[in-house]
């Protein structure tokens, strides 16, 4: 900060030196000038005078007095004299240019110091509490080496698994509801912000690592270590006509449900859609208000055994299960 108070110092004076020059040949300098060199004439001719009343009295000492004052006169009129010749004459060309130069050179030093000041301060990529110092003030560092670390209490990601069978599914971006043990009853709405290109295969069992981030309302804060359960989107349906799954009967290729049609049981043939653990999308064969009939809870649905073996190409359509639970944090 000093160098560059100093800096702006040294510029400030060159830039009032030029001024200085430039407006010496106005008019209103030349009149003043003007004024001076009068004022210098009547002090001189008042000074003559004295002295030829001094010359025809006979006192020395005096004449010599005067005679000083009358030779300091005449210079200082020959000063002013000359000082509004040049005034008139107006600025000497190099002199002009040397001020100029003088400016330019203090402007550059002043920009230097500026630059190397900004070149001085790290500014962090986002607001933040700063929780690991590793350097102190006048210690040398290696380049790329840590030297603090600063933590965006703001965004929380959560770290889990999903299956291999289902991470295809699983895109950048994809919407994800989150639940908290420390928020019981509480959705979390996030996305997915990064998935793994290798796999973690822990016992024979292949799963991708993905993380969420989680959109906090306002005023929220989270610990870091949380646990926490997602259920990721990979597919969405809206203003669509579901069944539940265990409502199927038929084949894989030619799946039926079973409606009640006056006072009847009649096997329709439907054309199926996305389908989570529970719901299946029906997108042809019956519409809304119809009557559907299943089996009960731990009965044998059909022959082919439909309901208990459904499961629809992706998984869990609807909503994925994220991993069991996975640890909270901060970025």
């Amino acid at each position: 900060m000093a160098q560059i108070e100093l800096a702006k110092s040294n510029w400030q004076t060159a830039k009032d030196d030029l001024e200085d020059v430039k407006s010496a040949s106005e008019p209103t300098v030349i009149e003043n000038q003007r004024n001076q060199v009068g004022l210098a004439t009547a002090i001189l001719a008042d000074a003559q005078v004295e002295l030829d009343l001094l010359e025809s009295g006979g006192d020395l000492v005096a004449l010599e007095t005067k005679l000083l004052e009358v030779e300091v006169a005449r210079l200082n009129l020959a000063e002013k004299e000359q000082e509004l010749a040049d005034l008139i004459q107006g600025p000497d060309t190099l002199d002009l240019a040397v001020t100029q130069a003088k400016v330019v050179t203090a402007q550059a030093a002043l920009t230097h110091a500026e630059d190397r000041l900004t070149d001085s301060v790290i500014t962090a990529p986002w607001e933040g509490v700063i929780t690991f110092i590793n350097a102190e003030a006048g210690q040398s560092i290696n380049a790329n080496t840590p030297i603090m670390e600063i933590v965006d209490t703001s965004v929380v990601e959560i770290d889990g698994v999903v299956d291999e069978i289902d991470v295809l599914f699983v895109q950048l971006g994809s919407s994800a509801l989150v639940t908290m043990d420390a928020l019981p009853g509480e959705f979390l709405q996030g996305e997915v912000s990064f998935i793994a290109t290798e796999p973690d295969t822990q016992q024979g069992v292949v799963s991708f690592p993905i993380r969420i981030l989680i959109s906090l309302p306002q005023g929220l804060e989270l610990p870091e270590g949380l646990s926490a359960v997602a259920n990721v989107v990979i597919r969405e349906d809206r203003g669509v006509l579901m069944v539940p799954i265990n409502s199927l009967y038929g084949s894989f290729d030619e799946p039926t449900v079973r409606v009640v049609e006056n006072g009847q049981v009649k096997d329709v043939p439907v054309v199926l859609g996305n389908s989570d653990d529970f719901w299946i999308v029906v997108n042809e064969g019956i519409s809304e208000g119809d009557l559907v009939i299943m089996e009960s809870e731990g009965s044998q649905s059909s022959q082919f055994n439909f309901g208990g073996n459904f499961r629809a190409i992706g998984g869990f359509t609807g909503g994925g299960g994220f991993g069991g639970r996975g640890g909270g944090g901060r970025r």
